[in-house]
């Protein structure tokens, strides 16, 4: 797994973000999914592995039927072989925008002064959201590590066409790709990617 979440804070955090942070608690982290919250542990997460970080789950544990990742994996397979998106959305949040890390990804801050707090001012919301944009959201998901971006473009060769924005320029995925350049400035020529 790329991600998981921070049990003592409840923030999701990638993987790649591990080796950014100070100290990291290896028995602190588990699945995103509230249906699921197995635990999970940061691998390869020091600053001399080599291997990208990752999160894994204990020896014989497996995710829940109805967990989100269970599901996720099982449109990955799908993705290999066919389009998984129907009219340009794709059912599952995937890695569409890429932002730079900021001293502030880390940690957790309420907006709200203390005294806002108490029950006489709190108003719910009001409005409603059609289903549509309700899909437009579940397909979006920010990262701060372009390796999940590889990842996606990797595994789903036939969902190129998902829109993706790379820190100020928007785009699609196969576009992405294609503009990769050199050390002799030639135009990525689309026969080999590379990962680490």
């Amino acid at each position: 797994m790329n991600i998981a979440r921070d049990k003592s804070t409840g923030e999701e955090i990638e993987a790649e973000d591990l080796k950014n942070l100070t100290s990291v608690d290896s028995e602190n982290y588990e699945c995103i999914d509230e249906k699921c919250r197995i635990q999970l542990f940061p691998c390869s997460y020091k600053k001399h592995n080599k291997t990208r970080p990752y999160f894994k789950t204990a020896k014989g544990v497996e995710h829940a039927q109805i967990c989100s990742f269970n599901q996720y994996t099982i449109l990955l397979k799908k993705a290999r072989s066919g389009n998984i998106g129907k009219n340009g959305i794709i059912p599952y949040p995937y890695p569409s925008k890429l932002v730079v890390p900021t001293k502030n990804t880390f940690k957790v801050e309420s907006e709200l002064p203390e005294d806002s707090m108490n029950e006489d001012s709190y108003q719910p919301r009001k409005g409603s959201q059609s289903s549509e944009s309700t899909n437009l959201i579940k397909g979006n998901r920010t990262v701060t590590a372009i390796g999940q971006i590889v990842d996606f473009y990797l595994n789903s060769p036939f969902n190129r066409d998902a829109p993706l924005q790379l820190l100020n320029l928007q785009t699609e995925y196969r576009f992405a790709f294609k503009r990769i350049k050199g050390r002799n400035e030639n135009q990525y020529n689309g026969r080999n990617i590379l990962a680490a």
